[in-house]
């Protein structure tokens, strides 16, 4: 393979600049990049492609008037279903544009789809009409970031939020987030909600303008929980709104479901610490009902509302076994399903089904290390939940692996659980641990993932830690709020490992992304001699400057759950400044000195992270300077965006050549 192919297959692609400085930046991570060319292992890339599994579609997603699906980047519609119409032809999108998301308004007349650049969180909604032509409306795109876009009860405008851009906020203006409503038959935008906070919130009327609700969001469709706040919006006569809390700001960890007859159903921490369903209605002055008691032993990780139906994902504590509940609002008649009931491992992470206006069927993905991503499809009408067949079986052999929980006790008394995979009848030749970080989610390995690292003959582990979602708000709250004690955590799940397993404390890799990367370089920072490897994924290098500068920081403070005053608003301190520095890889370079190795992936076009070319670059010097050059690699991918997986081959490249392994793969008889 040449050099320009191999570079192309990691994702690495040269890229010219025109001042001296910027040139000594690119050449530079260019320069560390380029060592992909000699760490990638042919075979461990060509596997990890072949591990892949077709799946039926998971895009269709049906409505009242027939469904709506993404295929080979259009977006079709089909009124029956032996029929197709291309409503939106992805030849018209510039290059590098797709559609990251598509939503269909309230009486499935209109569809508003998002184009994104390869992936990115800037998301331009463009609206189509369905059953009548013309099908495009020519009004300019609504731009926000993430979420923050719904449709109006009567389908004639949509509220989004309107993110003040970098510029502004660069010239010191105040950094909040608008609430606005377009007008699809005037084009005319008006402010509605002008909370002045850095926050992000959807809006939802009430079955009319009259009323509208506001509520706080992040990222409900993967489990993410957030301090939350809601408000109700009064029409006046002037055209404005008067607004008002129905829900304390901040009090609560919780996410929106959806408005049902008046009434917002919330899956909420105030119906108890495992989480629980809320009602709060809104024609009868905002009073609350609790409608889903918390649990003790099973945290409600996911909930959805569709229609006359409440759609609940439970999890045991500390096994995670995933099940679900299905409720009909109306009727009362309910049905549960385990996973475990279908052939697949009960331990693993469920997706939401999403469900359209008026659909009564629609897919979600459950990820399995043992039999790879399947699918299931719930139907409203029956309450029934079945498993669709993949088109193409997994060639990995799962006959020949093990799992088990695992748990230990930490030196402050604390009972930490995980899960541990490994081949049978072997011995481990390394161990590969796993953590997410924070935010709320419960940490599941990713199949592909666990695949890899047993095919080299290594043990993959999880590990459940304070900040995660797997015990439900205190134990999220308890993790946010001292991370520097959650990385004290890992350090001693190593040295469990490594008793555990019989092995030497350089045969141990650790491995985070996102908020996890930002964890795995401050376990470097301080823990770096009881690890062989650690590999940090899109971390966030400057937390200082993400959570009081950048876009997304903004509305992430809740993240590290900070205390809050008698009005529900964050107290943003010194206190909270020195705590959040105290943990910010930026900050703490200069500490990273261990015996580990060192090895961090970027995305180029990560703008959730938000950090520039000159931050990685300083910090990736910094670190290099202090390890060395043979101990410390980084990988920057310039064509991905926060999500991308450019990474997991290399990975697994590298710690191959570091162990000297022999990969063997798993593959089918």
């Amino acid at each position: 393979m040449t050099l320009s192919k191999r570079l192309t297959a990691c994702g690495l692609m040269a890229f010219i600049t025109t001042t001296t400085q910027a040139e000594s930046l690119h050449e530079y991570a260019m320069r560390k990049s380029a060592h992909c060319e000699q760490a990638l292992n042919q075979p461990i890339y060509e596997r990890w492609g072949e591990l892949s599994t077709k799946t039926p579609s998971t895009a269709s997603t049906a409505f009242a008037f027939g469904s709506l699906k993404v295929e080979q980047g259009n977006l079709v519609w089909s009124p029956t279903a032996e029929s197709k119409i291309t409503l939106v032809d992805s030849a018209t999108f510039e290059d590098g544009y797709g559609i990251a998301k598509f939503q269909v308004s309230q009486n499935g007349s209109k569809v508003a789809y998002a184009l994104s650049y390869k992936g990115q969180d800037l998301r331009e909604w463009h609206v189509v009409t369905v059953n009548e032509k013309p099908r495009v409306l020519t009004n300019e795109p609504v731009v926000n970031r993430m979420q923050g876009f719904t449709w109006n009860s009567t389908s004639d405008g949509l509220y989004y939020s309107y993110w003040n851009d970098k510029e502004k906020v660069e010239q010191g203006l105040e950094p909040i987030i608008e609430q606005r409503f377009r007008n699809l038959n005037t084009g005319e935008d008006k402010i509605v909600f002008d909370h002045g906070l850095a926050e992000n919130f959807e809006i939802v009327d009430v079955g009319g303008q009259e009323t509208l609700v506001a509520y706080r969001l992040l990222n409900p469709a993967v489990g993410i929980k957030t301090t939350f706040s809601m408000y109700q919006g009064t029409l006046q006569e002037d055209g404005t709104y008067s607004w008002q809390k129905a829900y304390e700001r901040n009090k609560h960890v919780a996410v929106f479901l959806g408005l049902r007859k008046g009434k917002a159903y919330i899956l909420s921490s105030e119906a108890g610490d495992k989480y629980g369903i809320v009602v709060v209605d809104f024609l009868n002055g905002a009073s609350k009902e609790f409608l889903v008691a918390g649990r003790e032993n099973q945290v409600l990780h996911t909930a959805e509302l569709a229609d006359d139906h409440l759609i609940l994902q439970y999890h045991t504590i500390p096994e995670q076994d995933v099940s679900l509940e299905v409720l009909n609002l109306e009727s009362g008649a309910q049905n549960t399903f385990n996973v475990s009931d279908f052939g697949l491992t009960s331990f693993g992470n469920l997706s939401r089904f999403n469900f359209a206006p008026g659909g009564r069927s629609a897919r979600a993905v459950f990820s399995d290390v043992f039999k790879g991503n399947q699918v299931f499809e719930l139907t409203l009408d029956d309450l029934q939940l079945k498993l669709l067949a993949n088109e193409q079986e997994l060639d990995f052999d799962s006959s020949q692996v093990e799992q088990r929980l695992v748990s230990f006790t930490a030196e402050d008394g604390t009972l930490l659980t995980g899960r541990l995979y490994s081949r049978k009848g072997e011995d481990p030749s390394f161990a590969f641990l796993r953590y997410y970080g924070w935010i709320s989610i419960k940490n599941s390995p990713e199949p592909k993932e666990v695949q890899m690292a047993l095919e080299l003959g290594g043990a993959y582990l999880t590990l459940d830690m304070p900040g995660g979602g797997e015990r439900g708000h205190d134990w999220f709250i308890r993790g946010s709020r001292n991370r520097l004690q959650m990385i004290g955590y890992i350090n001693e799940f190593s040295t469990f490992v490594q008793k555990e397993l019989s092995l030497p404390k350089e045969r141990v890799t650790a491995m985070g992304r996102s908020w996890g990367g930002l964890t795995t370089l401050i376990l470097a920072a301080h823990h770096g001699d009881n690890f062989g490897m650690l590999n940090s994924v899109v971390p966030v290098l400057d937390l200082r400057d993400s959570f009081f500068d950048s876009w997304f920081g903004r509305i992430a403070h809740s993240d590290l759950a900070p205390y809050i005053d008698s009005n529900g608003d964050y107290i943003l301190d010194d206190d909270f400044a020195a705590y959040v520095e105290s943990i910010s890889p930026a900050q703490n370079a200069h500490l990273i000195r261990g015996s580990a190795n060192v090895n961090m992936f970027t995305n180029a076009l990560d703008d959730r992270i938000d950090q520039t070319l000159v931050t990685e670059v300083e910090f990736a010097q910094t670190v290099e300077s202090q390890i060395g050059a043979q101990r410390f690699h980084y990988h920057r991918n310039t064509d991905g965006n926060h999500g991308t997986r450019f990474y997991q081959p290399l990975m697994m490249s590298l710690i191959a050549a570091e162990y000297g392994l022999t990969y063997r793969p798993l593959r089918l008889k």
